[in-house]
């Protein structure tokens, strides 16, 4: 292949808006294969090079609030991890934390725990909660 197909091929996942994993996965390519790949293009004119050719083509990928919700309520409501869920639907999961952070500021986590089905016990990220114990053993010396 040359260099040419394959900086095509790194541009489409990376204007996909999906993590490399999946893309590869949708594309039926070995992630080891597209890795390579991105890597010539990296060493042979950075990767910003195409970054900024993709911003120039294509229209902002914002969210508006209510699809951002709408993506932390399906998260929450799983009741897998959010980087389980992220990493199944092709979200980089830093940008799903800064989702959530916006809105339980906005509305409050009380509210979105309801909503989502989710009780205090439960954590959202890759360590559970511990359930307090009921009762707590105090010894004093002296």
């Amino acid at each position: 292949m040359k260099y040419a197909e394959y900086r095509e091929k790194v541009k489409a996942c990376r204007s996909s808006g999906m993590g490399e994993h999946p893309w590869c996965e949708a594309q039926g390519i070995k992630y080891e294969t597209y890795h390579s790949w991105r890597e010539r293009v990296r060493r042979r004119e950075g990767l910003e090079a195409i970054d900024r050719e993709i911003m120039r083509r294509s229209p902002s990928k914002r969210k508006s609030y209510d699809e951002i919700r709408e993506l932390v309520v399906r998260c929450r409501s799983s009741g897998k991890t959010s980087e389980e869920w992220c990493r199944e639907h092709g979200i980089v999961h830093s940008t799903y934390c800064n989702w959530r952070k916006k809105v339980i500021a906005r509305e409050g986590k009380e509210t979105l725990n309801q909503e989502c089905g989710i009780d205090r016990t439960r954590c959202d990220s890759r360590f559970k909660a511990q359930k307090e114990p009921d009762l707590i053993e105090i010894h004093l010396w002296g």
